[in-house]
């Protein structure tokens, strides 16, 4: 009989199957492994922004003080303070600003006639053509204060009249109210410390 020759194949057979099939699992298995992804590329940092202080916006430049003439010959330019005209004395020469009674605040000024009205034109470096100014006369402002004084309620003042242009005698209240409104030159007589008589400037 060949029963036995055929039985050991079988036998040898599946010997060698069971020894290849751990070999086949663990290719298998090594076939299926995943493969390692590579870590992402990190992206470069951003450069740092530099915050630059903030700035505050330039002021304009300061306008510098000046004294400007008027076709008038009178000069405008800020007032600063309010003083005590006790170190007037004799004949001055101002425009009211304000009063209260007979307290009056004023701008005192230089005034000019003829040649001197001249020699003081070119030394403020100021010209004009045909006409009175700086010839005939001149007003100079260049002082940064007012002055106060009170005034003499029985002195004489007098304003000219529009109409006749003669110098016509008024109170001293009539005289105050006027003078404010509008630019006249007035003349002042100043004595101890009070105005004594005020007069108006006869100007073209």
């Amino acid at each position: 009989m060949t029963t036995f020759p055929v039985r050991r194949i079988a036998v040898a057979a599946a010997t060698t199957i069971t020894l290849l099939l751990p070999l086949a699992a663990c290719t298998a298995t090594a076939d299926v492994t995943p493969k390692p992804v590579p870590a992402p590329t990190p992206a470069p940092p951003a450069a740092p922004t530099t915050q630059l202080p903030r700035q505050k916006p330039a002021a304009d430049p300061p306008v510098p003080s000046r004294t400007t003439a008027t076709k008038t010959g009178r000069t405008s330019q800020p007032r600063k303070t309010v003083v005590a005209g006790t170190d007037l004395f004799g004949t001055q020469y101002a425009y009211v600003t304000s009063y209260r009674g007979n307290r009056v605040t004023f701008d005192l000024v230089e005034y000019f006639e003829w040649p001197d009205a001249a020699k003081a034109c070119r030394e403020d470096h100021f010209t004009t053509g045909e006409g009175v100014l700086c010839h005939d006369y001149y007003i100079r402002n260049k002082n940064l204060r007012l002055r106060r004084l009170g005034a003499d309620p029985a002195g004489r003042y007098t304003m000219i009249d529009p109409t006749t242009g003669d110098s016509v005698r008024v109170s001293m209240a009539k005289f105050l109210k006027q003078a404010k409104t509008g630019q006249h030159l007035i003349k002042l007589t100043i004595d101890g410390g009070r105005i004594l008589g005020a007069e108006e400037m006869w100007m073209l």
